[in-house]
């Protein structure tokens, strides 16, 4: 969150290059840096659908399911909100388009949160593991038997795994 932030920020400041003649790459680094931050909020956003769908049906808690699906249709919404203000920031020229790249970075940075809030809630859902068992006369637990036990692991955040 706080390398949007940052952007942000920074893209704000280039646009007191505006005047000068250092415009054309203030305007370029500007529409880079939107363009990254646009790139790692569809990333999330598309983990985020991944998840929901890994999910479907498997919660037990179907409250923080919808909870979950409502922040991340806001994170959709925000989403198309920056592409629409990104639009706008390509066809401006100057302090405008650097100050609505600025802006497009913020509601991107909403977009992120919205669907880290919802990977974390997804996260954070007790996952449903089952063992089936049945009584075996032949056995009687008198003899242990050791058996392997094929799982799928993934997480949300991989690189926390």
């Amino acid at each position: 969150m706080g390398s949007f932030t940052d952007d942000a920020v920074g893209v704000q400041a280039l646009a007191k290059l505006a005047d000068s003649k250092a415009n054309d790459t203030a305007l370029r680094a500007s529409r880079y840096v939107a363009l990254a931050d646009n790139r790692t909020v569809a990333q999330t956003i598309l983990d985020t659908q991944r998840v929901l769908d890994r999910t479907e049906g498997t919660l037990d808690n179907q409250g923080l399911r919808r909870s979950a699906e409502a922040h991340f249709d806001n994170a959709e919404r925000q989403f198309d909100r920056a592409q629409r203000q990104l639009e706008r920031a390509n066809e401006s020229e100057g302090r405008r388009a650097t100050s609505q790249y600025a802006q497009a970075i913020r509601t991107l940075r909403t977009s992120w949160q919205q669907a880290q809030q919802a990977l974390t809630m997804l996260d954070e859902a007790p996952p449903a593991v089952t063992f089936a068992s049945r009584a075996d006369p032949a056995w009687n637990a008198s003899n242990t038997v050791t058996r392997a036990v094929a799982v799928n692991v993934s997480d949300v955040r991989p690189w926390r795994l």
